[in-house]
């Protein structure tokens, strides 16, 4: 292996466990988000989400902390290797001939191709992550593969890719905001305001990127969930058009504040272990 190569494969590997153990340790969150994105009558604050799954379920483990797991894991591992690993060799590729570009436009550029491309590869394992999490209790035991082959038998290989496109939108402004939002911050932070990178520098970065990643990507999130969740196939602009005329912009947001609950603890757990797996484990510089 070339060091060109190992080095990408460390970077990917880095971006893998960052995000990996980040999304296991706090599935149960996702968990309540997701349910009240779909079914805001029952689910209709996140205290009574909360309550509602874990005495449906008969259970703290069977109720939160279970549904989904697998396929999150498999999800973020994926995703942390393409989205965050390749990040900044694609922006090496884009770039590296155009000193002048301003790095705003850099980070944009860079978190559009790197999100979209990475959807595109993995939004079967959101549609599965998402079916899984709002199995009613007695499913439970459903596996990925099982939910994976259910899938296909009822629908058809390509039904695996339902709301693709509005997940390619959705990861390509989430990653925009997570990565983009990160590098930037960090960048300031250590060069315009001269602060050394420490743990809690890449701790700041993280929950400011939380902040700007919930907020921008609420709407597309909340359409994409409906999307992939719909007995009937329908497009992300009547969604969204109904979901608006139902209940006006703010219902566009609803899920805000466990999305930000995911988000926030999220990206400020992950950056620093990214960041830890980067230059102790590997050798890399930081990010």
């Amino acid at each position: 292996m070339t060091l060109e190569r190992r080095r990408i494969f460390e970077e990917m590997t880095s971006g893998s466990i960052g995000m990996a153990i980040t999304s296991a340790l706090l599935n149960p969150l996702d968990v309540v988000k997701v349910r009240m994105q779909i079914n805001p009558v029952k689910y209709s604050t996140m205290v009574n989400s909360i309550s509602i799954s874990i005495r449906e379920a008969g259970g703290l483990a069977r109720g939160l902390i279970l549904p989904g797991l697998s396929a999150t894991v498999l999800r973020d591992t994926l995703n942390g290797a393409f989205r965050v690993g390749m990040y900044k060799e694609i922006e090496r590729s884009l770039f590296s001939h155009s000193t002048e570009v301003p790095i705003l436009v850099r980070k944009v550029v860079t978190g559009c191709v790197v999100g979209s491309l990475g959807a595109g590869l993995w939004s079967h394992t959101d549609l599965v992550k998402t079916q899984m999490q709002t199995l009613p209790p007695e499913a439970l035991n459903t596996s990925t593969v099982t939910c994976y082959r259910s899938i296909v038998r009822q629908s058809g290989l390509k039904s695996l890719y339902r709301g693709v496109g509005p997940n390619m939108l959705r990861a390509s402004i989430i990653t925009t905001c997570h990565v983009g939002t990160y590098d930037y911050t960090k960048h300031f932070f250590t060069t315009s305001l001269n602060i050394d990178e420490s743990p809690s520098v890449w701790t700041m970065c993280g929950f400011l990127s939380a902040l700007v990643t919930t907020t921008v990507s609420a709407p597309v999130d909340l359409v994409r969930n409906h999307v992939m969740t719909l007995k009937t196939p329908e497009s992300a602009t009547s969604v969204a058009a109904s979901i608006y005329r139902d209940s006006g912009i703010r219902g566009l947001f609803r899920g805000w504040l466990p999305s930000f609950y995911r988000f926030g603890p999220h990206f400020t757990i992950s950056w620093p272990l990214i960041e830890l797996a980067r230059t102790r484990i590997f050798g890399l510089d930081s990010f």
